[in-house]
């Protein structure tokens, strides 16, 4: 007589091993899920990073900056030389940076925050002063790599 089909025995063994490899593989497909949300992060970032520099530094650099004034940790204002004023603050609480006008607010990623270690410095060097703006973002998927929106612009005070 032929029989025709799997036996209980055959079927019970191909299930244990389609069950081992889907086990095997859900770990690869979180490793990489894991892997591209962290990408996505950085990318968002690293946009948001690039926009605001590009931002500021246009304003530094096409229009000139006439004179500076600041607080170390919350806000520095320029004066530029076509006589306009524009100020630069960190509102922690709001997840926003504030530049002239504009507000512009973190990329909506949850845990992403602006850091502690924020700070405006002015440093004079013989004819030239330097400022520094240095704004760090944390996040806890991004292992303690330094995320930063940072600006060293030189300028001659006329003043």
């Amino acid at each position: 007589m032929k029989k025709n089909g799997f036996t209980t025995i055959e079927l019970l063994v191909c299930f244990i091993v389609i069950s081992a490899i889907s086990v095997s593989m859900f770990g690869v497909v979180m490793h990489y899920k894991e892997s591209q949300q962290v990408e996505s992060i950085r990318s968002d970032l690293l946009t948001y990073k690039y926009n605001l520099t590009k931002t500021i530094q246009d304003d530094l650099i096409k229009i000139g900056v006439e004179s500076v004034t600041y607080n170390q940790l919350t806000s520095i204002t320029f004066t530029f030389k076509d006589h306009t004023t524009k100020t630069l603050s960190v509102d922690r609480d709001q997840y926003l940076i504030h530049y002239g006008d504009t507000d512009y607010p973190l990329p909506n990623i949850d845990g992403l925050e602006i850091d502690q270690g924020t700070y405006f410095l002015i440093e004079p060097v013989d004819t030239t002063t330097f400022v520094t703006i240095r704004i760090p973002f944390v996040h806890p998927d991004l292992e303690n790599r330094d995320y930063a929106l940072f600006i060293v612009h030189p300028y001659t005070n006329t003043l």
